[in-house]
């Protein structure tokens, strides 16, 4: 009886160490030639490669690497259509479905535009205008401060 209680309980333990947390689904890893349950991010992490189906990672492992469809990569706060390999050679994260990628892309990398300005320190203020116009960009308010530059000048 107590070898039948320690043998269910052993079970128990297996299965609520390997029962992934709500949001934390594994699927199947290729890594090292091995065939293994994990969440996508750590499998590429480690080097492995990933799949949805234990078949498919099987074939992969033993040498029979299957084409692998094209789909969507999030990298770098950018979606762009390209296949597995490639997104997860460049570190990106691959998905088949174009708002699934475009979501984590979104939630993960906020977008964030960066503007270059133009160096006007020490031009004529209507020089400095024409330049910053050029480039799309407008003067806001101007403040006269004291200096030993000719006044006009932008310090």
């Amino acid at each position: 009886m107590k070898i039948r209680h320690c043998l269910i309980l052993s079970l128990l333990f297996l299965f609520f160490i390997n029962t992934p947390a709500i949001g934390q689904e594994r699927d199947w890893c290729c890594l090292d030639g091995e065939v293994i349950l994990l969440q996508e991010a750590e499998c590429i992490e480690r080097g492995g490669q990933f799949f949805h189906t234990r078949e498919e990672a099987e074939k992969y492992c033993q040498g029979e690497q299957p084409k692998l469809e094209e789909g969507w990569c999030c990298l770098d706060g950018e979606v762009f259509q390209t296949s597995q390999d490639e997104c997860h050679e460049h570190e990106g994260y691959f998905f088949r479905n174009l708002e699934e990628a475009e979501q984590y892309c979104r939630d993960e990398h906020p977008h964030q535009e960066i503007v270059i300005v133009p160096n006007v320190i020490g031009l004529k203020i209507d020089q400095a205008e024409e330049i910053l116009v050029e480039v799309g960009l407008q003067i806001g308010e101007l403040e006269e401060k004291t200096s030993d530059s000719e006044p006009g000048t932008v310090i």
